[in-house]
């Protein structure tokens, strides 16, 4: 189990990371709306003209939920994986992270979708659709895919688990 072992320090390496980095832009970001004058009129945010202070925020809000969302779902992981082991394995906590992991792989990219659509409408006056198709990682379908397949992992758990469940019961 030694690729386990691997995997448990990446993941918390990454899940460490993500958490130190997501929290000093969220207080730069804080920090830069209340005490300094970090936004100016007329700012363009990941392509959005946006002309006050007020729709700054909210887009800034609406990607905080989104990130706070990453964070989550990467911690349901960090958890599954710790989960793990030769002993403990197909059981019902497992079988929840992975069916959870899925749903908010889904949900969120669905929600970046949605959000990104709007804000083109609201911001820049314009109707665009647009999905990401460019690298593995950024293609919208590849990342509802590694959703339904955790979700499909999770499915397999459960026969598993009725399967474990049966045989320790006949034995």
């Amino acid at each position: 189990m030694k690729t386990l072992s691997i995997l448990r320090k990446l993941i918390s390496f990454i899940y460490g990371l993500f958490m130190t980095v997501s929290i000093l832009v969220i207080l730069a970001i804080f920090y830069m709306s209340i005490f300094g004058n970090g936004f100016s009129e007329d700012f363009t945010f990941n392509n959005y003209e946006v002309t006050n202070k007020i729709q700054i925020k909210f887009i800034l809000s609406v990607y905080a939920i989104i990130v706070s969302t990453y964070i989550y779902t990467l911690f349901l992981f960090k958890k599954l994986v710790y989960d793990f082991s030769p002993t403990n394995i197909f059981t019902s906590l497992q079988i929840f992270y992975l069916n959870r992991i899925g749903k908010l792989i889904i949900g969120i990219t669905i929600t970046e979708i949605t959000v990104d659509f709007l804000l083109k409408i609201f911001y820049n006056n314009r109707i665009e659709a647009s999905i990401k198709t460019s690298g593995l990682f950024e293609n919208y379908f590849f990342i509802i895919a590694v959703g339904l397949f955790f979700i499909f992992l999770s499915e397999i758990f459960k026969i598993a688990k009725q399967h474990k469940e049966e045989n320790e019961l006949t034995v």
